[in-house]
């Protein structure tokens, strides 16, 4: 089982918070590998593959990071043949109780039940998107037009930090579709706050079967971060 973390860095603050998880990684775990898409290409890592991002991807939309772009790194690391994939943000780190066996056996409970996709914070777009004004993405739901159809529906708006997919032919489907929506957000002007929806829109047009609880029990206290008024938490 070959699988890879990999992330998205943009900007010396969140490159080297990439780096941080990378290093701490490679202390930690002996069968990953790390793949980090971002603007500076003049770090070197063991076991960590560097992929310059493109001059001419968006990288800012009303001033805020475009963060449809995350799903970059899932690209490429599918490009590159990882078994599995585990996307994370890029302020995340690593705390002590981290234990690789804890991630393989993650691994072995999506392969044994079958699950393309693994994520936190069930949200079906089907309810939420008639929310109306109390909803945080209320933003796309006219966008995007969701109230005229129900392909999208079963897709959930997730959390959009720590993400698991299983390479398979709907991680294609899944990458193209969100690569098109990106596009679509893009050349929109969109405000990407809520990258969530566009990942459940492309989960649910891919068919992808998930689990949003049962993982979790693999994983105690394996991961930190701190948000922007400072608070830090552990995860999960």
């Amino acid at each position: 089982m070959r699988y890879c973390f990999c992330t998205i860095a943009i900007g010396e603050k969140y490159l080297n918070s990439a780096i941080n998880f990378a290093q701490k990684l490679n202390e930690k775990s002996t069968g990953h590998h790390m793949v980090i898409v971002t603007d500076d290409m003049t770090k070197t890592i063991p076991n960590t593959t560097f992929i310059e991002i493109l001059k001419t991807e968006t990288l800012f939309i009303h001033n805020f990071f475009n963060y449809n772009l995350k799903y970059l790194p899932i690209k490429h690391s599918k490009d590159l043949g990882f078994d599995y994939i585990i996307f994370i943000d890029s302020d995340w780190g690593i705390i002590d109780d981290y234990n690789e066996e804890s991630i393989i056996k993650m691994l072995d409970f999506m392969s044994n039940r079958n699950y393309d996709f693994l994520f936190e914070r069930p949200h079906p777009i089907g309810n939420g998107k008639h929310d109306g004004i109390q909803s945080f993405w209320r933003h796309k739901i006219d966008f995007y037009k969701l109230l005229e159809t129900d392909i999208y529906d079963k897709g959930h708006v997730v959390n959009e930090q720590f993400l698991v997919f299983k390479n398979n032919e709907k991680l294609q489907i899944f990458i193209n579709e969100w690569e098109r929506l990106t596009n679509m957000a893009t050349e929109g002007n969109l405000w990407a706050f809520a990258e969530g929806v566009e990942i459940g829109m492309s989960s649910a047009l891919a068919d992808m079967t998930y689990d949003y609880t049962e993982w979790k029990n693999y994983l105690r206290n394996f991961f930190t971060f701190t948000t922007i008024d400072g608070k830090t938490y552990n995860r999960f």
